[in-house]
């Protein structure tokens, strides 16, 4: 796996269908530490479970046909000592340790911090994204033949900066987010 767990990983279900009253969730696992918002596929029930299925990254074949599944576990941050909005993008869901997954619909919108996104230059609003064979995101020029793919609609700060150190620096630093509408074609 090229998954980079010393990276920021920040993911928001800002308008996730089955997030919502009446949506599906699913449970999954997978042998090794995940962020949120990793993107994939289910696979075969766990031994002796009616529920729990393997997580499936994709591959240079399924990566262009899959309809992902989004790892989303809410993350509770009972040290209130700490700034909660900064310390969001560093929980893992635990190896070998259940955890829900969504799938993905068309029109559905998250937030994704930078570490999400892979491109060579600044990330702009309009740029569009399709599934890599980490789970992450890679700019594309073009989208033709991917069943899925992201559109970047806005971009925007993670917080508003409400500390002023001894030294007048602001802190703790915003970082971008990006707010990507979910598009799945025939």
């Amino acid at each position: 796996m090229a998954i980079d767990l010393t990276k920021y990983y920040r993911v928001d279900t800002a308008n996730v269908k089955d997030t919502k009253v009446g949506g599906r969730l699913y449970s999954a696992v997978y042998t090794e530490d995940l962020p949120n918002g990793v993107l994939g596929d289910l696979g075969a029930f766990v031994e002796g479970s009616e529920v729990i299925r393997r997580f499936v990254l994709p591959t240079s074949a399924t990566a262009k046909t899959l309809v992902p599944y989004l790892v989303f576990k809410p993350e509770i941050n009972y040290d209130e000592s700490s700034r909660a909005y900064r310390k969001l993008g560093i929980h893992r869901n635990p190896a070998n340790k259940a955890f829900p997954v969504v799938k993905l619909q068309n029109n559905d919108t998250i937030r994704f911090s930078e570490d999400y996104l892979t491109k060579g230059s600044e990330i702009k609003v309009g740029d569009l994204f399709v599934l890599t064979e980490d789970g992450l995101l890679k700019n594309v020029s073009d989208k033709t033949g991917y069943k899925f793919y992201v559109e970047v609609v806005k971009i925007e700060n993670s917080h508003l900066v409400n500390y002023i150190a001894g030294d007048g620096t602001r802190q703790p630093q915003p970082y971008k987010l990006y707010l990507v509408s979910v598009h799945v074609t025939e």
